[in-house]
């Protein structure tokens, strides 16, 4: 509710002073410098114990993951290529991948770049991993990809990225 409030302000500044505005809606961010979410967290219960790693929720969570500098080229492009005019002073665009990770998949990938291959795999089984989690996020892209922009990895690639660069093996 608060983003489409912020949302509808901006709309409302740009209409009322002549301003412009580039409004973006993300799918999941991830990069080296991540404190929080799902690949922080498998890293650090697997550092912890890299014998099990508890997956929360029902272990059928699926979401659209993309890189941090792809989140800015999408940004940077869209501010370049798409026109503002008084009469459409500001839009929304989605920025993320055309694909999703499972959160199994994610589990899986951090073992692997971890190089643990032993670990067993817990699931919770509660229907939402905290209050407020939505478990399955499909953001659509297909409207940037027709004006020219796309993420340049899909989300497992950008997963695996951003495991690589939190270990410290990029």
């Amino acid at each position: 509710a608060g983003k489409i409030g912020s949302e509808a302000f901006i709309s409302s500044f740009c209409h009322l002073y002549g301003l412009r505005a580039w409004m973006f809606r993300f799918g999941n961010v991830i990069g080296a410098r991540m404190t929080h979410g799902v690949i922080h967290d498998f890293i650090r219960k697997l550092k912890a114990n890299p014998a099990e790693l508890l997956i929360r929720g029902d272990g059928r969570q699926e979401k659209n993951y993309f890189l941090v500098e792809e989140c800015i080229d999408g940004m940077g492009w869209s501010f370049r290529n798409i026109p503002m005019t008084d009469d459409k002073p500001c839009d929304i665009f989605n920025l993320g991948t055309t694909t999703i990770s499972k959160v199994t998949d994610i589990a899986d990938i951090v073992k692997t770049e971890m190089g643990l291959s032993g670990t067993r795999i817990a699931i919770e089984g509660t229907k939402q991993a905290w209050p407020g989690d939505q478990p399955r996020v499909h953001i659509t892209v297909e409207r940037m990809r027709k004006l020219g922009w796309e993420a340049g990895h899909t989300s497992d690639q950008a997963v695996r990225i951003a495991v690589r660069r939190m270990l410290g093996k990029i």
